[in-house]
């Protein structure tokens, strides 16, 4: 089960890291986005609004994370190391004095008995695989990684692959932090802690 979660993960970040950029936020991405979520779930009791919140945060999350290094021109490898430090300070803000934030039992095992996981995985994996070997967007970003002053050269737009790549990155971080929120039953202060250096 948590080996689902690092695959997942890892292979949110690898047009990321394709085009020669860093960002090793996403765990303390994956958990901000899981605990914002876990909150939705508590006042709407709704699951498929959790699921949905979980997504949508992490790719806004992660867009952010491309904005600061895309308009404010910083190397997303800094980006990375700050917004770790923050999203784990926006975290435990946020879980406060409970430590640990639950979802209902019934919720976690009806996911987690089902092919949610799975189906959602897979899923994740084809779309991941064919953006990287099929499209535009894959090559361009193996074409930024292997030589930068190239690719320039011959018109690509950074700013929009980079975008794109985050995009999908926030994609696969809000999947990560649904099946941590399945697997767990919850979150807590320590969710998340130490994901993006393992990945």
């Amino acid at each position: 089960d948590q080996g689902l979660i690092f695959a997942t993960l890892s292979t949110a970040v690898a047009l990321i890291y394709t085009a020669g950029n860093l960002d090793i936020s996403i765990g303390n991405a994956m958990a901000v986005a899981g605990v914002l979520s876990v909150m939705i779930y508590e006042l709407t009791h709704s699951v498929t609004l959790m699921v949905v919140s979980c997504f949508v945060i992490a790719i806004c999350l992660m867009l952010f994370n491309c904005t600061l290094s895309t308009y404010l021109r910083i190397k997303p490898a800094t980006v990375g190391i700050v917004m770790m430090q923050v999203y784990e300070l926006i975290q435990s803000s946020l879980i406060g004095n409970r430590v640990t934030i639950k979802v209902d039992y019934a919720v976690c095992r009806l996911l987690e008995d089902g092919p949610f996981r799975y189906v959602a995985f897979v899923g994740y994996i084809v779309l991941v695989f064919v953006v990287y070997n099929l499209t535009y967007i894959g090559r361009a970003s193996r074409f930024y990684g292997g030589n930068r002053r190239c690719a320039e050269q011959t018109g690509m737009h950074e700013v929009k692959l980079k975008y794109i790549a985050f995009a999908i990155c926030g994609l696969g971080v809000g999947l990560a932090g649904v099946l941590t929120i399945i697997r767990a039953g919850g979150v807590s202060t320590s969710t998340g802690s130490g994901f993006g250096m393992d990945c």
